[in-house]
């Protein structure tokens, strides 16, 4: 695209907590090694049991050796081992009481290993785990640092707890917004369950905008050959950023299939379906060579003459426009001063508007017809 310019916090967790404790371009992960085989074997005879740490004043690994240890949990709760649901709650009840504590000593390394614990308790305890995720991350993201926590520890959690991630993203009466984005990009590295199928299903009743439209990114990212139905589906109902996201996208497979959709949305109701679907359209396989009028600069005498997004620039004083560069050339051509005819083609229309010369306020793509 070119364009034409110079140019919260004790009772927040507890309060939430007991409240229900009686009722994710992808980036590949690092890979995780298989978990060990517990206690001693004949090829490491000093091998750690599952589920100990060992000794270490080094905090880094200290760090390793936790993580080790939640890796190999987890492992032994796929096996089965999970505690009762009843067996979850009563230790959960227990690791929240200690969250006041360790809030009072700003203890970040505490909460992380607290989180841990919780987020492995499954539902009993990820509440609780996500609000602790929740200050954490706030803290660092602010540049704070107050509880001495990494974002690399906190990522390496959450990037270790799916199940919670998938949990927050499913129940936003329990996970806050702000939680919600942050666990998109993690699950977006997972293979189980498939991030473009449970984004899909996501987007049908996320009322957040901001939490929709990085669910859109997230399929964007995600878009292959064949996907055209489910894109389609994802983007009915859908406003703002996450319905432009997802036509765009749709029309980036510039498939027969996805032209067929992106009529069905030209004729919404739905003004942002609507609009994106008709410029997509037009973006594809314009009716004239030109330049497509992708954005206007803000309080730019472009938006104040009556230029739109989706009008294609037919000619600029007079001279036709094939060109980006042609259309700058004939720009720099006129003065402040001049009052210059530009022709764009809106719809089936052909629309004559007034602009003062010297400066438009456009971005643009040149299109051409495809025959």
């Amino acid at each position: 695209m070119k364009t034409l310019l110079p140019a919260v916090l004790v009772s927040f967790i507890l309060g939430a907590v007991f409240g229900v404790a009686a009722s994710g371009k992808r980036k590949s992960p690092s890979p995780v090694p298989e978990t060990p085989a517990a206690g001693p074997t004949a090829a490491s005879p000093s091998a750690e049991p599952t589920g100990t740490l060992t000794s270490t004043d080094d905090p880094r690994r200290r760090l390793e050796e936790e993580n080790r240890v939640l890796r190999e949990k987890i492992a032994l709760l796929e096996k089965g081992g999970a505690p009762s649901a009843e067996d979850a709650e009563r230790r959960a009840k227990a690791l929240i009481k200690e969250i006041p504590g360790l809030l009072a000593r700003k203890d970040g390394h505490g909460l992380l290993k607290l989180m841990r614990e919780l987020a492995l308790l499954g539902e009993a305890g990820y509440v609780a785990a996500l609000k602790i995720a929740e200050v954490l991350g706030r803290d660092v993201e602010s540049g704070g640092g107050e509880f001495g926590a990494s974002a690399s520890a906190l990522h390496n959690i959450l990037q270790s707890s799916p199940g919670m991630l998938e949990w927050a993203l499913r129940h936003p009466e329990l996970a806050s917004a702000w939680m919600r984005l942050r666990a998109i990009g993690p699950m977006m590295a997972q293979l189980e369950p498939d991030p473009a199928v449970l984004f899909g299903e996501l987007l049908r009743s996320e009322k957040d905008p901001n939490v929709a439209a990085s669910l859109a990114g997230g399929l964007y990212s995600m878009t292959r050959a064949g996907s055209e139905a489910s894109l389609l589906d994802a983007a009915r109902g859908q406003t703002g950023q996450a319905a432009r996201t997802l036509v765009e996208a749709l029309a980036n497979l510039g498939t027969p299939e996805a032209l067929a959709g992106l009529r069905e949305l030209a004729a919404s109701q739905n003004p942002d379906l609507r609009d994106e679907g008709a410029y997509q359209l037009i973006r594809l396989d314009p009716p004239a060579p030109g330049v497509l009028i992708s954005g206007l600069v803000p309080k730019g005498q472009a938006e104040s003459a009556g230029l739109h997004r989706g009008d294609l620039v037919l000619s600029y004083n007079g001279a036709p426009v094939t060109a980006f560069d042609k259309l700058r050339e004939e720009v720099q051509k006129t003065s402040v001063d001049q009052l210059v005819p530009i022709v764009v083609q809106r719809g089936n229309e052909t629309v004559t508007l007034q602009i003062r010369g010297q400066q438009i306020g456009i971005y643009g793509d040149e299109v051409k017809p495809s025959r």
